[in-house]
């Protein structure tokens, strides 16, 4: 759970605060010597590097049980109704209280005791505040997993379309029989027929090829267009409307039929026009 640990900074044992803490403990007025002189029956002699990791053992259990029982007031932490004694009980270790105050790591008020800047850095607040933190990383770590994933995504559709637009782009060079789509062929219409009303319906009739998948060599639309000249614009359009119209092949010039669309030749929609040898 949350309030179960705390962080701690690797380079605590060397913090001038610890040897600050160390020195005090270390000196033959300070209570721990006296503590060890008159019950151990011994003059105190350990060295100071063992003193400072002995100091930073106490501080991790002083500020675990502060952070568990106190309460957060801006970045301090408070543990009211105890003074510093008590944490020489914390520690195991006589006089420690006073010396964590003598560094500046706690200070004792009418309420009680101060840590002060407790959480600006190094500790992670207590209770639910921890709770939220941990649900705070949660959200980040699910947010960057959906980024990542929508950022495949995306790259997999674009891939697709790029694909896509690429295989569109590359016009094979043996198309398969039955399957060759018509090519976009532009000839020159002649001077007699150069009206808006003829260019609209040679426009049809190109796109009339096109949809039947029909081919268009320059060859046959000049024909065409050689053919349509001689007949004049009016009868020109006639002719091209007609042949959409009964579904020709070719374009023809116009004949009497009656008014079911079939020729005196008997040609209908669908059927070849019976003069099929001389379309163009």
């Amino acid at each position: 759970m949350g309030s179960d640990w705390i962080k701690m900074r690797t380079d605590l044992y060397r913090d001038p605060k610890v040897i600050l803490m160390a020195d005090s403990l270390m000196d033959l007025e300070n209570d721990l010597a006296r503590y060890v002189n008159q019950n151990m029956q011994c003059n105190m002699s350990v060295t100071r590097n063992v003193t400072r990791n002995a100091v930073v053992g106490a501080l991790v259990s002083v500020w675990g049980v502060a952070r568990h029982d106190g309460h957060r007031e801006n970045d301090d932490l408070r543990l009211d109704g105890v003074t510093v004694h008590v944490l020489d009980d914390i520690a195991d270790m006589p006089g420690f209280g006073e010396a964590m105050s003598d560094a500046g790591w706690v200070r004792q008020d009418d309420l009680g005791l101060v840590f002060p800047r407790f959480f600006e850095k190094h500790n992670v607040e207590p209770g639910g505040d921890a709770k939220a933190q941990n649900r705070e990383r949660q959200r980040r770590y699910r947010e960057r997993k959906r980024n990542a994933l929508r950022n495949v995504t995306v790259a997999s559709q674009n891939n697709a379309r790029e694909r896509e637009e690429k295989e569109k782009s590359i016009t094979p060079l043996n198309p398969p029989k039955g399957k060759r789509s018509p090519k976009s062929v532009e000839v020159q219409i002649p001077e007699s027929l150069d009206t808006t009303e003829f260019a609209e319906a040679w426009s049809e009739w190109l796109a009339y090829r096109r949809e039947r998948k029909a081919t268009c060599s320059p060859r046959t639309l000049t024909k065409q267009l050689a053919m349509l000249a001689d007949l004049g614009p009016p009868t020109a359009i006639q002719a091209i409307q007609a042949s959409i119209t009964n579904g020709w092949q070719g374009i023809f010039p116009p004949k009497h039929g009656n008014a079911n669309g079939r020729s005196r030749h008997g040609a209908g929609p669908g059927q070849r026009h019976p003069d099929d040898a001389a379309k163009f």
